[in-house]
């Protein structure tokens, strides 16, 4: 987990440096906070770090990277299930409607790519195993998938070049879980995140 920490602030610096030194170029940050629509889902914290290049005062393009800290309580689970670590990857357009140069622009962005995810612990097969097979200790694994999320929004404008942006995004993404090397699970999990960002 340390190691992902060091890495995603030493991205986040060498991207901002390179985004101070050309115009066109901007680097979007974000802070969210997430709840899933499934039964025995995760809340979530998030942080994105994506760069855009802007090719007029509308639309952009860019990529980035992120972290999601996936958090849940189930008694019946596994500990280490309830605590998961996603880091989606992905590229990113957007259209900002900004129309008579006004100070609250609304937008629309989409983000998608593929989110990495590695856990792997021990425990009883008690819940998943053939009715033949004894119980015993398995190894399970979760790992990720697809990464899916448009976001609708606003950037409160501080000046010409840096904004406060406030939006709410849908996401979707892929877990797929496994025991001893056979899939238990292959779910999408969907939901809505509050985000608020600064853009520079």
């Amino acid at each position: 987990m340390k190691k992902i920490v060091i890495v995603f602030l030493v991205t986040f610096f060498t991207l901002n440096i390179m985004a101070q030194g050309t115009k066109p170029v901007q680097l979007h940050t974000e802070l969210g906070y997430g709840i899933e629509f499934q039964d025995n889902s995760y809340q979530s914290f998030q942080i994105y770090v994506t760069p855009q290049y802007h090719f007029n005062k509308n639309i952009w393009v860019g990529g980035g990277v992120g972290l999601m800290s996936l958090i849940r309580n189930l008694d019946l689970s596994p500990e280490e299930s309830n605590k998961l670590t996603l880091i989606p990857v992905y590229a990113a357009s957007g259209y900002n409607f900004d129309i008579v140069g006004n100070d609250i622009v609304p937008f629309v962005n989409l983000k998608a790519g593929y989110g990495f995810m590695s856990k792997k612990y021990q425990f009883t097969n008690e819940f998943v195993k053939d009715p033949e097979e004894p119980i015993k200790m398995v190894d399970f694994k979760h790992t990720g998938g697809l990464y899916f999320s448009p976001s609708i929004g606003a950037d409160f404008r501080l000046n010409n070049k840096n904004a406060v942006t406030l939006s709410l995004s849908y996401i979707l993404r892929q877990t797929k879980v496994s025991y001893d090397e056979r899939e238990l699970s292959n779910d999408y999990n969907s939901g809505m995140a509050i985000m608020i960002g600064y853009r520079f």
